[in-house]
């Protein structure tokens, strides 16, 4: 059975701790000075452990949380996705899910919330998100929504954003 469909904010399972204490390494070559994390358990667990082995603070922020489930039946939404044939991310794109926020406005949102933190950041950050953080973070650097969508994020895999580039655009 699907872990989401009986909890919407599900902890780590072992496999996911494995995953994140075996980018630590990866991450500590890059310097971070902070972790940036959204409001999910499984993302403020991540960043506890990469916190602790890098030895850097870390905050949770409501600005980049994921999509709020808490308020749905999650296991109906997940059979109404499969019926279509779609998948999740098409399924939030084309036709968007009831009572959660829609994809682009998802998208707009965070691609804000992450130009602002990133104004005050002191140096390299960690941002700790979720599947659809990452069209977000694309679309920062140029890249088309749809285009994003086909992205398939493992789990607990470190990306550099270089968005200079956005920052200039505003």
């Amino acid at each position: 059975m699907d872990v989401y469909a009986s909890n919407s904010d599900p902890s780590l399972t072992q496999e996911g701790i494995c995953q994140v204490e075996g980018i630590i390494e990866d991450l500590r070559r890059r310097d971070p000075v902070r972790i940036i994390s959204s409001l999910l358990k499984r993302a403020v667990e991540t960043s506890r452990i990469i916190a602790n082995g890098l030895n850097i603070p870390f905050t949770a922020e409501t600005s980049i949380s994921g999509l709020d489930t808490s308020k749905i039946n999650v296991a109906e939404l997940l059979a109404d996705i499969k019926a279509s044939g779609l998948g999740w991310q098409w399924y939030w794109y084309l036709l968007g899910w009831n009572n959660l926020e829609k994809c682009d406005k998802y998208v707009s949102r965070v691609a804000k919330a992450v130009c602002e933190i990133i104004k005050t950041a002191e140096g390299p950050l960690v941002l700790v998100g979720h599947w659809e953080t990452y069209p977000a973070l694309a679309s920062l650097i140029g890249v088309p929504l749809k285009t994003a969508l086909f992205v398939d994020v493992p789990n607990a895999l470190p990306f550099e954003f270089n968005i200079n580039a956005a920052m200039k655009r505003g």
